[in-house]
């Protein structure tokens, strides 16, 4: 029998002599032995899993995480970022050209540093919106770019409960 682990994107084998070599590491980075009892990891809670049968379901999302994100941006913001349904505003990004340089400051790159973990984690959907603002921290518009930025916070809390579904079938 042949033990597979993936840690950080780094693939570890290991023959049933290893295996339990690699287990006792694996004892001693985390409390638990068992990974089905592991509810948190960096911010990602995990609920499951869900058994029928041969098959099952795990939950994951970052819901404290982001709201603990949203409470941040109002404090620093002096706002609430109003609920809404859709990533990014209407409006097309301004062409930074002729912009002379200005930074969005620490309070914005502090924002999405906070929203470029999220996305990364367990909200895949933030992404380009996070992204395209990112583009935008050293030729900062005063019009577009705090609208924007709102506007991806009032998504994230529109949708603090969406969750990430890691399913497997059985044999199926």
């Amino acid at each position: 029998t042949t033990m597979c682990t993936y840690v950080d994107d780094c693939k570890l084998e290991a023959d049933r002599r290893r295996r339990e070599t690699v287990w006792k590491c694996i004892r001693l980075m985390f409390e638990s032995d068992d990974p089905m009892e592991i509810m948190a990891f960096l911010g990602v809670k995990c609920e499951g899993p869900l058994i029928r049968g041969p098959s099952y379901k795990m939950y994951f999302h970052q819901s404290e995480y982001i709201d603990n994100m949203l409470e941040d941006y109002r404090q620093m913001h002096k706002r609430d970022p109003r609920p809404c349904t859709t990533v990014g505003q209407a409006g097309s990004p301004p062409d930074t050209t002729n912009t002379e340089k200005r930074s969005g400051g620490t309070t914005v790159r502090s924002t999405l540093g906070s929203s470029s973990y999220a996305v990364r984690g367990t909200r895949p959907d933030g992404c380009f919106s996070t992204n395209r603002l990112g583009r935008y921290v050293d030729k900062w518009d005063p019009d577009w770019c705090p609208k924007e930025l709102h506007h991806l916070m009032g998504y994230f809390r529109e949708t603090i409960g969406y969750q990430l579904v890691m399913a497997n079938y059985g044999d199926a």
